[in-house]
């Protein structure tokens, strides 16, 4: 059966990511809002939204209850970032605006897409201190979106002279 969260007042609500403990992450807002990250656990729903940021999203949470997700740090972009004890670390970007994390395994390992100085999208993996640019299958853009705790990664990513998407 399904069972609704509830959306803390909002229009909507999203769920992104569990972990095995049952905490769930996700986004509630209005249509066309960036919106509030949220966890929630034992039937309490807790807004993730950083001092000063104006909303975030959170799109998954490991065994040790550390979220990832991102927010706009207040220049107009939008920035990866892990939480760890309720502590956020922003994660930054590739050299370009943009980066939006999408897994975390239990070492604190975290996988997404930041955008490069030129604009193009690649898949990152950080570890809380530096951000490492996974490259692409030798097309423009790339995502990770998942990692596991032996360090593997899969995602998808453009082959040259071909748009479409291709995983690894």
């Amino acid at each position: 059966t399904i069972t609704s969260l509830g959306a803390s007042g909002y229009l909507v609500s999203n769920a992104f990511g569990i972990n095995a403990s049952g905490e769930v992450v996700g986004q509630y807002g209005y249509p066309g809002y960036f919106g509030a990250g949220f966890s929630y656990s034992d039937g309490v729903m807790t807004t993730i939204t950083p001092a000063g940021s104006g909303g975030s999203n959170a799109q998954a949470i490991n065994a040790n209850g550390q979220i990832v997700g991102a927010y706009p740090p207040g220049d107009g972009s939008y920035h990866a970032y892990r939480m760890t004890s309720g502590s956020l670390t922003d994660l930054g970007t590739l050299g370009g605006t943009n980066s939006q994390p999408y897994g975390i395994n239990s070492t604190g390992q975290v996988v997404g897409w930041s955008q490069t100085a030129s604009g193009l999208q690649h898949a990152f993996l950080s570890d809380g201190v530096s951000m490492t640019d996974l490259g692409t299958l030798g097309g423009t853009n790339s995502q990770a979106r998942g990692s596991n705790d032996l360090g593997y990664i899969v995602g998808f990513s453009q082959i040259t002279s071909d748009s479409a998407n291709h995983a690894f």
